[in-house]
């Protein structure tokens, strides 16, 4: 069983990793990496420095010799312009699916990685968004994975594909609902704009079992899964559910959409400025606007069993303890 994995150094990739190795434990796991500093230490796995963006680099790696399994993790999530976006989710499957192809590898699966962005916000609190719906992503991050996806489904007579749509993603290693977390230790409980927003959520442990079940279920060749909990939660419930987990009183601020939009214009000219992608800019705050992110798991239960194994308080409660272990709080 050779897997290769690319985004290893991402939150979901070490989850992902560390959930292969308690399952099959001596397996053969590679993975591509942008830069040294990518590389997490583990004797066990062999690390390939490559650029996604010439494809003789990916060509003349040695990391896809004789590999089974292709998990692709690798993404950017945060950008000022479409640019950077698509030589972040774009152009790096264009080029590895290409290198495929060119090398005729038979794989058992390719795992794509997407995303619920990339099809779009749901009308109402009844929408549960499913698989077969049209695809309406409203900011650069969702068209780009959705990109990603229509250049998969090309290739669906060569490469047997699957995709999986994560919903909102946290657990451990996660360094954005972390930003949840940190004010725990301010006792300030800030709501950006999306008190009242309703959205599927996903503990990342959960996530990585959906991602391996489904790469070995002949149920999922060439089909597309949202994954998430069975029930959604308002960012009030998430951030509340967060503060008495961590037995911390709190004062909370709500601030305005309005305000939070008027403010995102300084931060992408910032990033336009120093190049340097933060996470309040004109594009993600597309993302708070709508009321409703809402997605179904019917699909992925009934074609490899998908379920949540943990409760939404379970996993707030490891996550936090993990952060506490690990001195990010």
């Amino acid at each position: 069983m050779n897997i290769l994995i690319t985004g290893s150094s991402g939150f979901i990739g070490k989850n992902l990793i560390v959930e292969l190795k308690n399952r099959f434990g001596d397996i053969k796991i590679s993975c591509l990496i942008r830069n040294d500093k990518s590389a997490i230490g583990d004797k066990y796995i062999k690390y390939f420095k490559i650029n996604y963006l010439d494809i003789n680099s990916l060509l003349n790696s040695p990391a896809f010799d004789q590999v089974d399994f292709i998990y692709h993790l690798a993404g950017v999530t945060k950008s000022h312009n479409k640019k950077g976006f698509w030589e972040g989710n774009v152009f790096p499957i264009k080029n590895i699916l290409e290198v495929i192809y060119k090398k005729n590898i038979t794989l058992k699966r390719f795992v794509l990685v997407s995303s619920q962005t990339s099809s779009g916000y749901s009308k109402d609190k009844y929408h549960y968004k499913l698989e077969d719906e049209s695809d309406n992503p409203i900011e650069l991050y969702g068209k780009s994975k959705l990109e990603a996806e229509i250049i998969l489904k090309n290739y669906d007579k060569n490469i047997p594909y699957t995709i999986i749509r994560p919903s909102a993603v946290y657990g451990p290693w996660d360094v954005d609902f972390y930003n949840i977390f940190k004010m725990t230790k301010l006792g300030l409980n800030i709501y950006a704009g999306n008190r009242k927003q309703i959205v599927s959520i996903v503990y990342v442990k959960d996530l990585v079992n959906a991602i391996i079940d489904s790469s070995l279920s002949n149920k999922t060749i060439n089909e597309k899964y949202f994954i998430c909990d069975d029930k959604p939660k308002s960012w009030e419930e998430i951030q509340e559910t967060i503060f008495k987990i961590a037995g911390k009183n709190k004062v909370s601020v709500t601030i305005p959409y309005t305000i939070l939009s008027f403010l995102s214009y300084f931060g992408s000219l910032y990033s336009t400025v120093t190049n340097k992608s933060l996470l309040l800019n004109r594009n993600k705050i597309k993302l708070s606007k709508p009321n409703y992110w809402l997605c179904s798991n019917q699909k992925a239960k009934e074609h490899f069993n998908f379920s949540c194994n943990y409760s939404f308080d379970e996993a707030i409660k490891e996550t936090y303890k993990w952060y506490k272990q690990n001195n990010w709080l």
